[in-house]
């Protein structure tokens, strides 16, 4: 299995696994994330994070980029 952040990035619509949880999905995108339960003052610099889809449906979820790899 190849990592994604080898030569070529996943796009909108690939199929992923998740490394840190094993889970996989369809990969959605790269944004940058926040919390937003943190006062603004105190809120940390946004970080990029890869958002996957579950294939048969359900919550959305999201990990750190380097974490993301092509599923068989």
């Amino acid at each position: 299995m190849a990592k994604a952040s080898g030569k070529r990035k996943p796009e909108a619509g690939d199929r992923v696994r998740d490394t840190a949880t094993g889970r996989v999905g369809i990969f959605q995108g790269v944004y940058d994330w926040q919390p937003m339960n943190v006062p603004k003052w105190d809120q940390p610099p946004p970080k990029p994070m890869a958002f996957i889809r579950p294939e048969g449906g359900g919550a959305e979820w999201m990990t750190p980029p380097y974490e993301v790899e092509f599923a068989d």
